[in-house]
């Protein structure tokens, strides 16, 4: 979540995407000479795990690096909620 910093489970994360190939370009200013170079690593870095907003959060599962999922605001939550309750209690009286 927002905030929450386990470093050491998004970086687990991460490396279930496995390894790929990075290619980085750098410009020289004064020459306007260019150079490439190719480095092996994870094809995602525990960075891009992290959530960009407080209504989001990544959600681990084991063996993946896991999906970004959307925590609404508590509110809108017990709307939710309370909806699907309402529904349940209905399709089972229904089914009685």
């Amino acid at each position: 979540m927002y905030g929450a910093h386990e470093r050491h489970l998004l970086e687990q994360a991460s490396h279930w995407q496995g390894l790929g190939t990075r290619r980085t370009e750098a410009y020289e200013p004064n020459g306007g000479s260019r150079s490439q170079s190719s480095q092996l690593g994870s094809i995602i870095d525990w960075q891009e795990l992290l959530p960009q907003s407080l209504e989001e959060a990544q959600l681990l599962l084991r063996g993946t690096a896991g999906r970004r999922v959307q925590i609404p605001d508590w509110s809108v939550f017990l709307e939710i909620y309370d909806g699907a309750i309402k529904a349940r209690q209905r399709r089972q009286r229904a089914s009685a």
